[in-house]
């Protein structure tokens, strides 16, 4: 395996591992109608998952189809 293969399954792997944190963030941090949560509040837990939402599945379809180019099996595109 090249040293660019094993950099790539390694990016997927960060990428797994935030995927993961995100949706323990979602799973402990997620607005509902119980909460004591003001609209604000709410609107900046959705904001701030949003945006690390896009920037993992943006590098996370990049390191598919490196993936993909290097002869590898690429990961689930559906993931996010």
């Amino acid at each position: 395996m090249t040293r660019l293969q094993e950099k790539v399954i390694s990016d997927e792997k960060s990428l797994n591992e935030k995927i993961v944190e995100i949706e323990a963030v979602w799973n402990r941090e997620k607005p509902n109608s119980g909460a004591d949560l003001l609209p604000k509040e709410a609107m900046n837990v959705l904001d701030l998952l949003n945006n690390r939402i896009n920037s993992v599945q943006e590098n996370y379809l990049k390191c598919c189809e490196a993936k993909e180019l290097l002869g590898l099996s690429p990961g689930d595109t559906q993931k996010l």
